[in-house]
């Protein structure tokens, strides 16, 4: 079975074209857009400037005696502006209005309508199609998890032990190697930091895993190899129809792209069914090689390295901007004011970022004039985590570090 469909390529693609058609709309409306934007960035900044002078106008700070600790107190009678002051109250207060009054004619506006509701609509119709995708990859995955376990159970009944098999671990295909694995290793390694003492053996504070990795020597089997095994009229399920040199390209392609894989191989006990004497999840192929030492007919024996690991994901949340929460807090966008002759390409140099990258952040936009409101940089989200470094295996409940500490000093001193 194909890894996509045509009717995931085709869902694939409606995902491709909404994504294309939002990106035009947004690209046409940009400068409305934008415009609505930049007022409301500017109605915000002056209000953040009026709330920051009438708060120092009607409050003051004073510090606890017992506690030390600073917290704000009304004043009595309001504090008298200085000319600066009241000069910026007023510029801020005076922006402010006029914004307002100038982003309410935009939101007015049958231009800016339009565009939004383009927009939503847009959005919508990605959403869906997004879903729709999501959805159908599901279906196919489940279906191809009941494919696998429908061939192993089949396989199984014909062969006899050791026998072993490597599929993809999301089921993204129904593709499943069988092989005859002769020998299996399984290594297990530790980083231990140590420290030297006085006298006796060094001391440990901090274990962790650095590696699993499984070797085997197996052969693959080609169809032609079931008559003289096991006799004729006997039928090989899935992948075992290949011959083994597609076998061999087959998990080759798996190596070459890191592809997350399953293996398993079977119990040698005769009254044990399905394949639990080896059961690994999130391996891939490290090291592949053939051995031509002692040649079958329609066998090809090999060398395979399988190393377990998981792989990386990042996820990120959002967050209010300029709330603090208890995970972390917000840094702000950085936005500048443009200058006479500046231009998209210098901003990328100076703020060391690219031209693409400044289009994005400002909605497709990147012809700028004098004084319009550019974002450099987007918004941060600073977090702070406490680690606890826990071990398991030694007991029922885990151990913390210090009570681990505690267990290697009684060991050291023979207690």
């Amino acid at each position: 079975m194909a890894l996509k469909t045509k009717t995931w390529k085709k869902e694939e693609a409606a995902v491709k074209n909404a994504k294309s058609s939002l990106r035009s709309i947004k690209e046409k409306y940009a400068k409305t857009i934008q415009k609505e934007k930049t007022l409301s960035s500017t109605m915000d900044a002056n209000k953040a400037t009026v709330a920051a002078i009438e708060k120092d106008q009607n409050y003051y700070w004073k510090t606890d005696k017992k506690t030390k600790k600073k917290h704000l107190v009304k004043r009595k009678k309001p504090k008298t502006l200085s000319k600066e002051e009241a000069k910026k109250l007023a510029d801020a207060q005076s922006g402010y209005a006029k914004a307002k009054a100038e982003r309410g004619k935009v939101l007015s506006s049958n231009t800016y309508k339009h565009a939004k509701s383009k927009v939503s609509k847009a959005s919508k119709k990605l959403n869906s199609a997004k879903t729709k995708l999501n959805n159908y990859i599901k279906k196919v995955h489940k279906a191809n998890a009941k494919q696998v376990k429908k061939a192993e159970s089949k396989n199984y009944r014909l062969f006899m032990a050791p026998h072993a098999s490597l599929h993809r671990t999301d089921n993204a295909s129904t593709k499943q190697i069988f092989m005859f694995a002769t020998s299996e290793d399984e290594t297990n390694d530790d980083d231990v930091t140590s420290y030297a003492i006085d006298t006796g053996a060094p001391t440990a504070d901090h274990i962790k895993r650095s590696g699993k990795t499984i070797t085997l020597t197996a052969y693959l089997y080609a169809p032609n190899s079931i008559n003289h095994l096991w006799g004729k009229g006997k039928k090989l399920p899935g992948e075992s129809r290949k011959s083994i040199d597609q076998q061999y390209t087959d998990l080759l392609e798996w190596n070459r792209h890191g592809v997350e894989l399953t293996y398993k191989s079977d119990n040698s006990t005769p009254t044990k069914k399905g394949m639990n004497h080896m059961y690994f999840k999130h391996v891939y192929i490290t090291s592949l090689g053939k051995l031509l030492d002692a040649p079958y007919k329609d066998m090809m024996q090999l060398s395979i390295t399988l190393t377990y690991l998981y792989r990386a994901k990042v996820k990120t949340t959002g967050n209010s901007k300029g709330k603090k929460s208890k995970q972390g807090h917000y840094v702000g966008a950085n936005v500048i004011s443009l200058n006479h002759g500046q231009t998209a390409a210098q901003l990328a140099k100076k703020f060391h970022t690219t031209t693409n990258a400044i289009e994005n952040m400002n909605h497709g936009q990147y012809a700028f004039s004098q004084g319009t409101k550019v974002k450099v940089s987007p918004g941060l989200k600073v977090v702070k985590t406490k680690t606890q470094t826990k071990y398991t295996g030694f007991t029922k409940n885990n151990l913390t570090s210090s009570k681990v500490q505690k267990i290697m000093k009684r060991f050291i001193e023979g207690k």
